[in-house]
């Protein structure tokens, strides 16, 4: 699929081409998770079908996360009647099985006979929307658009980050990837706020060059600023042993032209000598599902991530909700 045709804007598509749409969003201690359906209450869209996933929590700091999950839960249960022409209800999912993740996908367009997916990516994991574009990308679903809600404000980031750790994931990008010659393998360091998942990551396997991605949202200088702040010793140890093996670059987190260029002269090197993408995926989700969904088209079977999982959520880290983005490529008028 060519990025070219891909579009990125305030609303999905106009509403005629979104008859028998079902929307699919998840559930979150960020209030932000609810940013979406905001978005489309306010364009007049009425999705013909709508559903929720929600996640189990670990977190239990006197149940507040739950019960921040459950005045959300509760907002969208009041919204469904003028929101949506039949409400399908809460289906759970397993936070860290992309199994569960593409099997409820499968199961609700199925059961729906939805023609288009609107999947509200805001609260999902991040593995979740590596999951999410390595099936979109395998083409097992031809209508679908991604909306992404950006926070009024992130926590106090500069002055803390969850920092324990219940185990670092090395899985396949895609199913029967190989290895190849580590020693040579690419990595794409998608850099947020999170700057000791990246490091701890690194400690199980350090590719010796690649992209650092840093991403530029929209109207807000100030996150790049701070980004690079985090990571500002991370990337003088990277770039400084090997300056010219690492690039960093800070492509809008919408490009997704960029993003596409950027992957594929990886791929293209990688290619040379036998080796694999690695992805360090802890940016912003509209960067970790652009490279991982040209990494399904290009990277012919070679692209790994690794994810660090966290033993707890940090239940401030953002405020607010301000812009829905959504962006994917043109709807197909089925009706």
């Amino acid at each position: 699929m060519s990025v070219m045709e891909w579009n990125t804007g305030d609303q999905p598509a106009e509403p005629g081409f979104l008859a028998g749409a079902l929307w699919v969003g998840t559930l979150s201690y960020e209030e932000r998770c609810l940013g979406s359906l905001y978005s489309l209450h306010r364009l007049g869209i009425v999705p013909e079908f709508g559903v929720v996933l929600r996640y189990s929590t670990t977190n239990d700091e006197e149940n507040v996360c739950g019960d921040r999950i459950d005045v959300n839960a509760a907002i969208i249960e009041r919204m469904a009647p003028m929101a949506f022409g039949r409400f399908l209800g809460t289906v759970s999912v397993s936070m860290y099985s992309t199994l569960s993740l593409e099997n409820a996908i499968l199961s609700l367009v199925s059961e729906s006979k939805a023609t288009c997916v609107l999947f509200d990516m805001t609260c999902m994991t991040k593995l979740h929307a590596i999951a999410l574009a390595g099936f979109l990308a395998s083409g097992k679903l031809a209508n679908w658009k991604i909306a992404y809600t950006q926070p009024d404000n992130y926590g106090s980031l500069d002055d803390r980050e969850v920092n324990k750790w219940a185990d670092v994931l090395i899985a396949p990008v895609t199913i029967g990837s190989s290895f190849g010659s580590e020693e040579a393998s690419r990595g794409v360091i998608i850099a947020g706020f999170e700057v000791h998942r990246i490091m701890v990551a690194l400690g199980e396997v350090e590719p010796p060059a690649g992209l650092i991605l840093v991403g530029k949202t929209p109207g807000r200088p100030d996150q790049l600023k701070l980004s690079m702040r985090r990571h500002v010793h991370l990337i003088d140890r990277l770039t400084k042993r090997s300056r010219d093996r690492w690039k960093v670059v800070s492509p809008d987190i919408f490009d997704f032209a960029e993003v596409f260029t950027l992957i594929d002269q990886e791929v293209a090197i990688a290619a040379k000598d036998d080796a694999p993408i690695l992805l360090f995926p802890f940016g912003p989700k509209p960067l970790v599902f652009g490279s991982c969904f040209r990494l399904v088209e290009k990277s012919d079977n070679a692209a790994w991530f690794l994810y660090t999982v966290p033993a707890n959520h940090d239940l401030e880290y953002s405020e607010g909700v301000a812009k829905t983005t959504w962006f994917g490529p043109p709807l197909i008028d089925l009706r």
